[in-house]
């Protein structure tokens, strides 16, 4: 159930950072969104503290996020 959660709350994630990389970047070709939506993804999880000792669940949320988006470069 909770990976049901996790996965749902990071398409939305994905879909929200991709619309707002549209915006900025304008008449970019959709490759070029979803590489920059990855990178800024990325970013995103790497300003998250990590907890000691265990993985911070906001970093488990941003890695899927980054594969959802990897997914859809990639025609998945």
């Amino acid at each position: 159930m909770e990976n049901t959660t996790v996965h749902k709350e990071a398409t939305e994630i994905a879909t929200g950072i991709e619309e707002q990389v549209r915006i900025v970047l304008g008449g970019a070709d959709y490759d070029t969104i979803l590489k920059v939506s990855i990178y800024a993804a990325d970013r995103i999880k790497s300003v998250i503290p990590m907890y000691t000792g265990n993985l911070n669940p906001q970093w488990k949320l941003y890695d899927t996020v980054v594969e959802i988006l990897l997914g859809r470069l990639n025609g998945r």
